[in-house]
């Protein structure tokens, strides 16, 4: 049997996790979708980082908003879930859209104890990420970049485009703007 890892997290940081999934829960999640400004407000609080006219749907779910950046005119849809174990950016006027979900950490699994290993995801600006896109740690995505609904994104993708599939292929030069 393998040895458990200790927890990553400090008492603290969990009492602090614990603190927000009750305030969105309480706060947020039953406002009405134009109180988008309310939900940015306890985002920021939380230490959530965002520009100007960012939306996050009541109904998204975010973990350790303190790990997130979100830029000018950025979208989190309905029920999209932001797994910030590490740095989570999302660039300006960039869509996330419904039920996408993007993770930020996994487990070092060469080590018996599986501990936690954080690693970055970024989003460039002027992007969609469609509907379910899944998006692993490690990954970064460039400006001007359409991953269609499905997709699973294991690696960078640089150029902009339209990129399906899974794993994310480019199958055109079509961008979201």
């Amino acid at each position: 049997m393998t040895s458990k890892a200790p927890s990553p997290r400090s008492f603290s940081t969990k009492i602090r996790m614990q603190v927000w999934e009750w305030t969105w829960l309480l706060l947020c999640a039953p406002t009405p979708k134009p109180l988008k400004g309310w939900r940015v407000f306890w985002f920021r609080v939380f230490g959530g980082k965002a520009g100007g006219n960012v939306y996050l749907h009541p109904r998204a779910r975010i973990e350790m908003p303190w790990n997130i950046t979100l830029g000018d005119g950025a979208a989190v849809g309905d029920r999209a879930h932001l797994y910030a174990l590490g740095p989570i950016t999302i660039g300006s006027e960039t869509v996330v859209a419904q039920e996408s979900y993007l993770c930020a950490g996994t487990h070092d699994f060469d080590d018996p104890a599986w501990p936690l290993v954080t690693r970055p995801i970024t989003v460039g600006n002027r992007c969609f990420l469609g509907l379910r896109t899944v998006v692993l740690p490690n990954v970064s995505i460039s400006d001007n970049i359409l991953v269609g609904a499905g997709a699973l994104v294991t690696k960078n993708l640089s150029e902009p485009g339209t990129y399906v599939g899974q794993p994310a292929k480019k199958i055109s030069d079509k961008t979201p703007c």
